[in-house]
């Protein structure tokens, strides 16, 4: 019976101590998970702050900016100053065809305008699938603040023809206003 007594004993101060062992290496263990997770998290904050800093640096565009940038241009200055101090009516329209705008110039025009507008027409395009290039071209011209006559004169159409064209433009953009007051105004508006 000694015997068994000493051998319970052994038995349960081995399991005590075995326990005991198995406890602090899960101690241990708890402590190294514990300290992952804590890295792990100040990895996921550093990549936040990082994304948060490159969000922040992205070039975002102004309107007004880019505006500033394209009304610096020698072919706006060119087309604004050709029409300086000239009163088109709708019946002058026909009277002055030295002032219409050359192919290259209209795409000189355009390339100049894209470039001070990056992606904006892709923009207006996606936002209003129905607009043509040549609503495009009048809406360029629209955003220089030309009315409706002197759009006319610049792509040498009759006023009947701009005209029309405006309202089609005005139709899809959804406006009653004049498209060379709206056009700054809902072009700011877009995000491209």
């Amino acid at each position: 019976m000694l015997v068994a007594s000493v051998i319970l004993l052994i038995g349960v101060a081995s399991a005590y101590f075995i326990s005991k062992k198995k406890n602090k290496e899960s101690h241990i263990v708890i402590q190294n998970i514990e300290k992952i997770i804590d890295d792990k998290e100040k990895i996921i904050n550093d990549i936040s702050k990082k994304l948060e800093d490159a969000g922040n640096n992205i070039p975002t565009h102004s309107f007004d900016d880019d505006y500033k940038i394209f009304s610096e241009t020698a072919i706006f200055k060119e087309i604004k100053n050709s029409l300086e101090g000239k009163t088109i009516m709708t019946k002058t329209v026909g009277d002055y065809p030295r002032l219409a705008l050359s192919k290259v110039k209209l795409i000189t025009l355009t390339k100049k305008f894209n470039e001070c507008f990056p992606n904006l027409v892709h923009t207006l395009i996606e936002t209003h699938p129905e607009l043509t290039t040549n609503d495009i071209k009048y809406i360029i011209l629209g955003t220089m603040g030309f009315s409706c006559q002197e759009i006319a004169v610049l792509l040498q159409l009759a006023y009947t023809s701009t005209n029309k064209r405006n309202k089609h433009i005005r139709s899809v953009l959804g406006t009653e206003e004049a498209l060379e007051h709206y056009l700054p105004n809902y072009l700011r508006s877009l995000k491209y």
